[in-house]
């Protein structure tokens, strides 16, 4: 079964927000991210939040320039390129979406599908929460991303860390 882990880097944490940095990993490390245009999550009705903005300007110049970095693609083009990613990948009826918490970055992904007329790509009941996960494992450490709000970066640690947290239970 397909298991993949998304983060989100975002304008805002309201459910609809503005997304900037898509970040996907497989359960066995296949990661990859889409840099998302901001102009064009704001012109489909994405939020942005003068407190997120502040925050994003205390991070790490590293973790500023990944997500302002030349290249990005505007969000319906971004949306459907994630997900014929995760269709090349076999994200079918057995697979399932991650993230920390599902209720952020899952929903705000939904939210953007919606805003620009596209189908999510995955049922509703494939999406998996690892911060449920991680508190039924207190004995297995956080794993550190390399990159701090970095979405690929995030994404590959929290999916190992996932993996590890799964690894002796009966699923």
């Amino acid at each position: 079964m397909l298991r993949v882990m998304i983060d989100l880097e975002t304008m805002s944490t309201k459910p609809n927000a503005a997304i900037i940095q898509i970040g996907a990993c497989t359960f066995d490390g296949q990661a990859a991210g889409i840099r998302v245009d901001l102009q064009s999550c704001v012109d489909a009705g994405l939020a942005v939040d003068a407190s997120t903005i502040m925050w994003w300007m205390q991070q790490s110049d590293a973790a500023r320039a990944s997500v302002t970095s030349p290249g990005a693609s505007p969000l319906r083009q971004a949306l459907e390129q994630f997900t014929a990613g995760l269709a090349a990948l076999g994200l079918g009826s057995a697979g399932e979406v991650w993230s920390y918490p599902a209720s952020f970055d899952i929903v705000i992904l939904e939210s953007a599908y919606r805003a620009v007329g596209l189908l999510v790509p995955w049922k509703y009941n494939a999406v998996r929460c690892l911060r449920t996960l991680a508190a039924l494992r207190p004995d297995i450490a956080r794993v550190k991303p390399a990159l701090a709000h970095d979405a690929v970066s995030d994404a590959t640690a929290q999916a190992a860390w996932a993996k590890a947290c799964l690894e002796g239970l009966p699923c």
